[in-house]
């Protein structure tokens, strides 16, 4: 291994005992999350109709909405400020994590009451579910985010597996016994709050230096910048499926929702290497160091990620065929979205824009894209159905792709006149 790490280093020129250790622990965690995440929405959609499944995708993306109602920022804020030794920065936020928290029930409610004039009972109940169980689930959210600045990789995979194995398990046994869609939300929403809880109980700091004030203030303040763009892409980035749900209905949601599936399964795997990218930018005080590296990172991450687009286009239609037979039309909708995979690039500018704290440039970038998003998808969804749901992501992602070299390159330009 020590070999290999050697020829690695001096080919590729980057820490390969960092990216191979904590790449091999985030791919583990990442592989198990897929498989239970792919397995159990696949005997959710054998077992359910598609107009319940939709339901069901419909009522969890509202549960996604409102949790974008909360400090989301301080999952970056706890990676960078432990990447920085300051381990107690989790604690300290903990009590504001809950205030804020709170703010989802009040989301939620302003739903429950929504559906209740409208007179649709199952959505209005949902809405109930959600705003009770939201809050506690966000409350103690951030302990991957703790394992991931504390380069305990192995923890955070133990951690993630075991999670995305017990809110499946749990999920799936509920459609064995019932297909009752508010009960199956219950305990979808339940098993994710009991799982955060023990991962707090396990984890949490036990005796940490407190954070001096002036670094405090700055994370927390940069976690409060955060989840007001967050709040912006949040929204963004889960509409479609309420603009689907209600423009197309429930079955047309549950196609999308399984053409996104295995593709946003990889999407979301190869993020494991922006958390990576993250942390070492966040410890890294030297900018130089950083931009002497990003066009050599680039051309390396867009190989991969195009070889990826290869792989998958390959074996996918494979995979829908066995587990959602019943979803024909996904095959080619989800084919179509995975061709969006080398805008993933957009990681590494972002990265080097989060690390560097440029709030500016991040608010503006995700307030342009987020417009772009929405009203790509409602010209899309109006004009061409889930077609143009499917095209307007895809579209979306390598226009954010563009906009964030660019504002990288505006912050490379100014460190350099100050120089």
């Amino acid at each position: 291994m020590i070999w290999f790490e050697k020829i690695v280093t001096q080919w590729l020129r980057i820490d390969a005992k960092y990216f191979l250790r904590g790449g091999f622990w985030l791919s583990v965690s990442q592989f198990f999350t897929i498989l239970f995440g792919i397995l159990s929405s696949a005997l959710l959609a054998h077992f359910l109709s598609s107009i319940d499944y939709g339901v069901f995708r419909y009522l969890t993306s509202i549960s996604i909405l409102v949790a974008v109602f909360t400090i989301s920022g301080l999952d970056a804020a706890i990676i960078q400020a432990t990447a920085k030794k300051y381990l107690n920065f989790y604690s300290e936020t903990f009590k504001i994590n809950i205030l804020y928290s709170l703010i989802s029930a009040s989301i939620g409610g302003i739903g429950f009451l929504y559906y209740l004039l409208k007179g649709n009972s199952l959505l209005a109940v949902g809405c109930l579910i959600i705003a009770f169980l939201t809050p506690t689930i966000r409350s103690f959210h951030f302990i991957p985010s703790l394992l991931q600045g504390t380069h305990n990789y192995r923890a955070l995979a133990l951690f993630q597996s075991l999670k995305s194995f017990f809110v499946s398990v749990s999920s799936i046994s509920v459609v064995f016994l019932t297909k009752n869609i508010l009960l199956l939300l219950i305990v979808y929403l339940i098993s994710q709050a009991l799982a955060n809880f023990f991962g707090h109980l396990v984890f949490q700091p036990k005796k940490a230096e407190p954070t001096p004030r002036d670094v405090f203030n700055k994370y927390l303040s940069y976690a409060k910048h955060t989840s007001v763009r967050n709040l912006l892409t949040g929204v963004a980035f889960k509409i479609d499926s309420v603009i689907v749900f209600t423009q197309l209905g429930a079955a047309e949601l549950a196609l999308y929702s399984i053409a996104q599936l295995v593709p946003e399964q990889v999407k979301g795997a190869l993020k494991n290497i922006s958390s990576l990218l993250l942390v070492k930018y966040s410890a890294n005080e030297n900018f130089s160091v950083v931009k002497k590296a990003i066009w050599r990172r680039s051309l390396q991450l867009l190989l991969v990620l195009v070889a990826c687009t290869m792989l998958y286009l390959l074996i996918a239609p494979k995979i829908n065929e066995l587990l959602f037979p019943k979803y024909p039309d996904a095959i080619w909708l989800g084919g179509l979205l995975a061709l969006s995979f080398p805008a993933t690039l957009a990681m590494i500018p972002t990265s080097v824009l989060q690390a560097q704290l440029r709030e500016r440039e991040l608010h503006l970038l995700n307030i342009i894209n987020s417009i772009f998003l929405v009203s790509a998808t409602l010209i899309g969804v109006y004009f061409f159905h889930l077609v143009g749901a499917v095209t307007a992501r895809v579209i979306s992602r390598y226009f954010i792709l563009g906009l964030s070299y660019f504002y990288y390159l505006r912050v490379s330009d100014a460190k350099h006149e100050s120089s």
